[in-house]
C-alpha cells in the first residue's frame, strides 16, 4: 500500500509515517505542501491520501478535487489539528475526517479498512 502524507509539520507527519510503516508492504511518501501533493500523485499513485488542511500554501479543502482528478483510485482521508468546519473551510462530506492529535489505532482502522475514505455512490 502507498500513502500520501501531506502535512507541513515535518514531526507529525514523520510520527504518522512509523506509525503507519509498522504493517508490511507500507510505503509512504510525505510532502509538506497543496503543490508537493499535487505533483506527487501521478508519480507515486498513492492507495491513501492522508491531508491536512492548514498547508502553507493552499488549504487541502480546495484542492481535494485536484487530487482525486490526479488520483482517482486513492481514498483521501482528513487529518487536521482543527474542525474542518471552521472558517468555512469545509471539506467534501463524503471524507473521512479525523482530528488531531488522532489515536493510532483509529487512524490505523481508517487507513487500512478496504473502502473508507471516499464514499461509494
Amino acid at each position: 500500500m502507498r500513502i500520501l502524507i501531506v502535512e507541513d509539520d515535518l514531526d507529525v507527519a514523520e510520527m504518522i509515517s512509523e506509525c503507519l510503516q509498522i504493517e508490511a508492504d507500507v510505503a509512504v511518501r510525505i510532502v509538506g505542501d497543496a503543490a508537493a501533493a499535487l505533483n506527487a500523485c501521478p508519480e507515486f499513485r498513492p492507495d491513501v491520501i492522508l491531508l491536512d488542511l492548514g498547508l502553507p500554501d493552499v488549504s487541502g479543502s480546495k484542492i481535494t478535487a485536484q487530487l482525486m482528478t490526479f488520483c482517482p483510485t486513492a481514498r483521501i482521508i482528513i487529518l487536521s489539528g482543527y474542525d474542518p468546519g471552521r472558517d468555512g473551510d469545509r471539506p467534501p462530506p463524503e471524507f473521512v475526517r479525523l482530528i488531531k492529535p488522532v489515536d493510532f489505532d483509529v487512524l490505523h482502522h481508517h487507513v487500512f479498512a478496504a473502502g473508507i475514505g471516499r464514499l461509494q455512490a
